[in-house]
């Protein structure tokens, strides 16, 4: 009896938890549909807006006509000389300039010990210029009237630039989303893949750079959906990505070999994309065949975005 009480509450409970999992499913897709009183909801919001709008401006309007010419022309004066020495919040500069004293080695300093040096910190922000895609939906970008609040189809397709200069900085972003058809020759056991990206920058004064997703254990089919951003680099840089196959230590040990290569991860395949393919094109979403391997695909998305460092270095 006591078995079956049991049984029975366990079958109420995983009912329960199916029922609360149906019902939050339900909630989701109803937060997503667009009804019609959110259509109203929408436009009232919209016409209040506007007519706060238009309010704010006819009591701007009746401030400025009670100036003098003189206060109008020293009030237009110095929004232009605001206006120059800051920028908008949207491309907004800002400038940490601070110099710190450095007190011993940093374990429990004792207070009142003098300094042993000084350390000069400047950080600058530099906004990167954002780039608009064919699939993306956005809001037109109008400041005034009702049209500032209305959701407009995707963009016209983006061109392709064909002068972009190799030693452009910007952003790559790369994320990786699956492999298929990964092998490990010479075994019948799976794989355990895992990306290695290596960046060279056209730019000799900037290292290399590498980054390495997370290993998928005993996974021909691997899904990562990982994203890795290179951060003010060329145009004119070399992305090579290599799938790795992750050697464990039963691997190691099962292997045939005696020499010390049989704890090196060994490579299932390679592709590697120039920089500048992705930044005159804004983006770019493939599944590539891997190079240097009997099978195997990757699939990767790769978005570059321009950063314009000229006007804060001078």
């Amino acid at each position: 009896t006591s078995a079956a009480a049991t049984g029975g509450n366990a079958a109420s409970a995983a009912a329960t938890s199916s029922n609360d999992k149906a019902a939050a499913a339900t909630a989701v897709a109803a937060a997503d549909e667009w009804t019609e009183e959110d259509e109203k909801a929408f436009w009232a919001e919209c016409k209040r807006i506007s007519q706060e709008q238009k309010a704010a401006a006819a009591t701007e309007a009746k401030r400025r006509k009670a100036l003098t010419p003189e206060q109008r022309a020293a009030e237009d004066a110095a929004k232009k000389v605001k206006g120059e020495q800051g920028k908008t919040a949207d491309n907004e500069l800002v400038l940490v300039d601070e110099q710190v004293e450095l007190r011993g080695n940093g374990n429990g300093v004792p207070k009142g010990t003098k300094p042993v040096g000084q350390l000069h910190i400047t950080v600058r922000y530099m906004p990167f210029d954002k780039p608009t895609f064919d699939d993306d939906v956005e809001l037109t970008p109008i400041k005034t009237g009702l049209a500032a609040y209305i959701p407009y189809g995707p963009p016209p397709a983006r061109e392709v630039l064909t002068n972009i200069n190799d030693f452009q900085k910007g952003l790559l972003t790369v994320t990786i989303f699956r492999a298929g058809g990964l092998t490990t020759p010479g075994t019948l056991s799976p794989p355990d893949p895992y990306v290695e990206m290596t960046l060279v920058d056209c730019d000799r004064k900037r290292p290399s750079e590498t980054q390495k997703s997370t290993v998928k254990y005993n996974d021909g089919s691997p899904r990562w959906l990982e994203t890795f951003d290179f951060v003010m680099i060329s145009a004119g840089s070399m992305l090579t990505i290599n799938v790795q196959n992750k050697v464990t230590i039963l691997d190691a040990v099962a292997s045939l070999k005696l020499s010390k290569s049989r704890f090196q991860d060994s490579l299932l395949g390679r592709v590697q994309i120039p920089v500048s393919d992705v930044a005159r094109n804004g983006r770019l979403r493939d599944t590539w065949a891997l190079q240097d391997a009997e099978s195997g695909v990757l699939e990767m998305k790769l978005v570059w975005q321009n950063c314009y460092v000229d006007q804060y270095l001078d």
